[in-house]
């Protein structure tokens, strides 16, 4: 009683094939979140608590997945595992989206995993312009779901959007 349901998230799955044939570009490549790639993230996305994802989510990452960037304009993160790859903090800088950094980026990213099989990200789904966008890479939704949160902890309250 009196749980409310926040953040609808659309968990999309993709093709990887359409890595093979696509643009190349230089990426940036790290083992970790180093601070060159934070530098680039706050970036692309002004008013994202770097700090606190760089002492906490990120710092679990490292060393398991592929931190890239094209220059200090897009970044993103991919962890392969188990013939699948996971996409995570794709993100462009708003002066240059709509200019196919995106679509380098993650094609770059993909042919860096040629035995995956499937690839998976997650969007908020009000995000109408990067459902868009993956779905011109032939990703679908898999599933949504929401985060429930308790009495007086929803954005009312002060509570934020969750880490990634």
């Amino acid at each position: 009683r009196g749980w409310e349901r926040q953040w609808p998230t659309v968990v999309l799955t993709g093709p990887t094939d359409y890595a093979a044939g696509g643009p190349e570009a230089t990426l940036t490549i790290a083992d970790h979140a180093d601070p060159a790639w934070l530098r680039a993230w706050a970036r692309c996305e002004p008013g994202r608590d770097v700090e606190a994802h760089a002492t906490t989510v990120l710092r679990a990452l490292g060393g398991r997945g592929c931190f890239a960037r094209l220059a200090e304009e897009a970044v993103a993160i991919a962890v392969p595992w188990q013939g699948l790859v996971g996409m995570f903090c794709v993100a462009v800088d708003p002066a240059r989206r709509r200019t196919g950094l995106a679509t380098q980026l993650i094609t770059a990213l993909m042919a860096r995993y040629p035995e995956a099989e499937l690839a998976y990200l997650q969007v908020e789904e009000r995000n109408a312009a990067a459902r868009s966008f993956y779905g011109g890479l032939r990703f679908s939704v898999a599933y949504r779901y929401c985060h429930l949160v308790g009495p007086g902890e929803g954005v009312g309250s002060g509570a934020s959007r969750p880490p990634l």
